[in-house]
């Protein structure tokens, strides 16, 4: 969309486009960059498409499937110089990923850095963001724990008179931001 007018600009619609689950988007000076889920319910790696905003294609001029097939899910990105930061979320499996991405082809051209053993105990990345001088990536977590199985079971045989109850204490979210040192490699601290 025009952001001054409103107005539609234009619409990547498939098949051309190749969407299935489009998720986050990223806009460089060149193109515009969409995560695709691929599939909610299988364990797919997510792909990550291309765009070239000069061109008169809904085609993407690039799609990348993610690396590493236990990532089912890039939930957001981030740019800074040709450091493109992807979280991942989903498929019991949590990290963040640095890739090399070359804004005049369109292209992701490696993996550069992956963190993943600090989201196994502290939560799924969602959203991702750099801070004013690029020194500091900003990363919202947020954590779901679940009650013992004992309680779980409790809970259950109780279905019909606490269904309310039920619902609402089978899980409880935590949420917050975590600030991580990121390098001029793109590696983000421990």
């Amino acid at each position: 969309y025009d952001t001054k007018t409103y107005s539609l600009i234009r619409s990547y619609q498939n098949p051309s486009a190749c969407l299935s689950y489009p998720h986050a988007v990223k806009v460089t000076q060149n193109h515009i960059i969409i995560s695709n889920k691929h599939n909610a319910v299988a364990n797919q790696p997510a792909s990550i498409n291309v765009y070239s905003i000069h061109s008169k294609s809904s085609k993407p001029v690039f799609i990348m499937s993610t690396p590493m097939p236990h990532l089912g899910e890039a939930h957001s990105m981030a740019i800074h110089n040709n450091k493109l930061l992807a979280t991942y979320c989903g498929q019991n499996s949590s990290a963040v990923v640095t890739y090399e991405f070359d804004d005049d082809t369109g292209k992701i051209i490696q993996p550069l850095s992956i963190l993943e053993d600090w989201f196994i105990h502290n939560g799924e990345p969602k959203g991702i963001s750099f801070n004013e001088d690029k020194t500091k990536v900003f990363i919202s977590v947020t954590k779901v724990e679940r009650p013992p199985q004992k309680v779980l079971l409790k809970k259950i045989k109780n279905f019909l008179t606490g269904l309310k109850a039920y619902l609402s204490g089978t899980r409880r979210n935590f949420s917050g931001i975590a600030v991580f040192d990121i390098d001029q490699q793109g590696a983000l601290s421990e």
